[in-house]
């Protein structure tokens, strides 16, 4: 509880996302690190990306025309989800060299604190600096955070903007899923 009181003052604080909003954002991650620590133990891959949809289709509903609240609750559930499931993996390899998965996890834990402190003040003096219109360049494209914003504009400015196409491709994607989840 404290750690999420903690995450949803954060995201209000930094981002701007309503507290209410941040609030919705912390149960999502105990339902999506299921997810995800079953998708990883699976398919030894750890849905990240697919997850930080799952959870900006679901602000889109919540929270209509906000972009901040989109991006952001996904980035806390998606990035949750992930570290967690990534802990997963790391577990049994530690354990069979004969770590302790209380010291494995406290090991995870400090890694993300130390890599949060390193990492956050050198992206921002490399890319955030002069401009964050120029975060995305030639040099530097991200491609997956062109599809996050892509998928936050898409749903700020209304679904309406998505070329038919694409909606028949989702459903019938969509569609098969179900199928293929059915006849599994």
């Amino acid at each position: 509880p404290i750690v999420g009181a903690i995450t949803v003052y954060l995201a209000w604080r930094f981002f701007d996302v309503p507290p209410v909003m941040g609030a919705i954002a912390v149960p999502l991650v105990f339902v999506f690190t299921l997810i995800a620590a079953n998708s990883t133990a699976l398919t030894a891959i750890t849905p990240t990306g697919a997850l930080g949809k799952l959870t900006q289709l679901t602000f889109g509903v919540l929270a209509p025309g906000n972009i901040k609240t989109n991006l952001m609750t996904a980035g806390i559930t998606g990035e949750v989800a992930g570290h967690a499931s990534n802990l997963l993996m790391d577990i049994k390899p530690g354990y069979m060299l004969g770590g302790k998965p209380r010291h494995q996890a406290i090991g995870h834990v400090l890694g993300i604190v130390a890599g949060a402190l390193a990492a956050v003040p050198v992206f921002y003096f490399a890319f955030l600096k002069n401009n964050i219109n120029n975060l995305a360049s030639d040099t530097y494209p991200m491609p997956a955070a062109q599809i996050w914003k892509a998928v936050a504009e898409l749903l700020t400015e209304g679904i309406s903007n998505l070329p038919v196409s694409a909606a028949w491709a989702a459903l019938i994607a969509a569609l098969l899923g179900i199928l293929f989840e059915a006849i599994n």
